[in-house]
């Protein structure tokens, strides 16, 4: 199999700290699918993903995904009602 296939497109942030890293890593543009933990991730928009990365076709370009329950810097997404 090819590298490009086995590479990880999207990398999971469990918490507060791998956010932080996350974004603030040198010359990357970080791109975060944010969501509440009662649905998950978006799946469908792993193919958009990938066709960015290609179009692009930078290594700085970065995707992750984030529960915005497990990540302080997101709680501003919250639902507070």
């Amino acid at each position: 199999m090819s590298r490009k296939k086995n590479e990880v497109l999207s990398i999971p942030l469990t918490n507060s700290t791998e956010f932080q890293d996350f974004i603030t890593g040198p010359n990357n543009l970080s791109v975060i699918d944010c969501y509440p933990k009662w649905c998950g991730p978006c799946k469908s928009i792993v193919s958009y993903f990938k066709r960015l990365k290609l179009e692009a076709g930078d290594s700085r370009l970065k995707f992750g995904t984030a529960c915005i329950e497990d990540c302080e810097q997101l709680s501003i997404l919250k639902d507070t009602e």
